[in-house]
C-alpha cells in the first residue's frame, strides 16, 4: 500500500476525534485506553483506506469530514453570521475538491462509475509487473510454436482437428497483443480506474492461460521431433554431416542463429524454468555443443 502524507495527516485527525469522542462519553474510562483506542482507530483507517471497496467509503467519509470541518472553521468569521446559507454551497464545494483529490469522480460516484486507485501502490504495481513478465514469456514462447503453427494452417494434409487449434493459437495471440497494447496505453499513469484494473487482472490470466498452453503445444512438438528423429536413426537415413540430426534447432543454418535458438531453448527449457527436465537440457546442450563446433 502506498501511504502518502495526507493518508497519515488523516489518519490522526480520524483517530484524534475517536479519542475525543470515547473520551468526553465514557470519563471514567482515563486518559490512556482512550488514547490506545484513537490510535487503533487511525490505524484502521490507515490499513484499510486503499483498500477496493471499503476505502470507497473511507474516502467519502473523509471528504465529509473535510467538509464539516471548513464550513465549521469559515462559521466562525463574522462574515458569515446570520448567512448561514452561503455555509452550503462552500461545504459542498470542499467536499467536491476532496472527493477529486481523493481520487473520486463525483460525477462517476452518481453513475455508479470508477473509483480510481494509485499505480505506485506495491500490490498495483506487482500486477503490472506480472503481466510484463508474462508477456515476455509469451513472446519467447510465441517464436518457438509459430513456425509450427503456420505450418499447420499451410500444410493441406493436416486435418481439420490440428487446423482449428492452429486457428484457436493464432486468435489467443492476436487477442493478447491487442490487450498489451491497451493496457501499455494505461500503465503509465498515475492512477487507474477499478474497471482498468480489472482489465489488467484479466489480462494476466489469459496471458498465463495461453503460455501454458504454449508450453504444452512445445511438449507435443519436441515429442514429436524426438520420435521422429528415433525413427529416423533406427532407419539408418540420417548422415553424418546433416543439419537434420537435431530436434531443437531445425532451420538453424548459420552460427548466429543457433546461438539464438539455443538462448531462447535455454529460458524455456532449462530445470530452473519449470517448463523442462535435465534430461532434456542436456540433448539441448549436446546437440548446440555439436552444431556450434560444426559451423565454427
Amino acid at each position: 500500500m502506498e501511504v502518502k502524507k495526507l493518508d497519515i495527516f488523516e489518519s490522526v485527525i480520524v483517530g484524534f476525534l475517536a479519542f475525543s469522542f470515547i473520551q468526553s462519553t465514557f470519563s471514567l474510562a482515563g486518559t490512556l485506553p482512550c488514547l490506545l483506542f484513537g490510535v487503533g482507530v487511525a490505524a484502521m483507517f490507515l490499513i484499510f483506506y486503499h483498500e477496493k471497496y471499503i476505502g470507497i467509503v473511507l474516502n467519502i467519509g473523509t471528504s465529509l469530514l473535510w467538509s464539516v470541518i471548513f464550513t465549521t472553521v469559515l462559521s466562525l468569521f463574522s462574515l458569515f453570521n446570520g448567512r448561514w446559507f452561503l455555509l452550503i454551497p462552500l461545504a459542498v464545494a470542499v467536499f467536491y475538491v476532496s472527493l477529486c483529490i481523493h481520487g473520486l469522480n463525483p460525477w462517476n460516484l452518481v453513475s455508479g462509475g470508477e473509483y480510481h486507485i494509485h499505480v505506485g501502490d506495491p500490490t498495483i504495481k506487482a500486477v503490472f509487473d506480472d503481466f510484463e513478465a508474462s508477456y515476455e514469456h509469451y513472446l519467447k514462447l510465441k517464436e518457438l510454436t509459430l513456425p509450427t503453427i503456420n505450418q499447420a494452417l499451410n500444410d493441406p494434409a493436416a486435418g481439420q482437428a490440428v487446423k482449428n487449434s492452429s486457428v484457436h493459437f493464432v486468435s489467443a495471440m492476436e487477442t493478447i497483443e491487442k490487450m498489451h497494447q491497451e493496457v501499455s496505453a494505461f500503465s503509465g499513469r498515475k492512477r487507474i480506474s477499478l474497471k482498468q484494473f480489472n482489465y489488467l487482472d484479466s489480462s494476466l490470466k489469459q496471458i498465463d492461460a495461453l503460455n501454458q498452453e504454449l508450453s504444452n503445444l512445445i511438449s507435443v512438438i519436441n515429442d514429436a521431433n524426438e520420435k521422429k528423429y528415433e525413427q529416423s536413426q533406427q532407419s539408418g537415413n540420417i548422415a553424418s554431416g546433416s543439419a537434420d540430426n537435431t530436434s531443437y534447432f531445425n532451420g538453424c543454418d548459420s552460427l548466429e542463429s543457433v546461438k539464438t535458438r539455443y538462448r531462447d531453448l535455454c529460458k524455456v527449457y532449462h530445470p530452473d524454468m519449470g517448463n523442462g527436465s535435465p534430461e532434456e537440457f542436456d540433448k539441448i546442450q549436446k546437440e548446440y555443443n555439436k552444431l556450434k563446433e560444426r559451423l565454427s
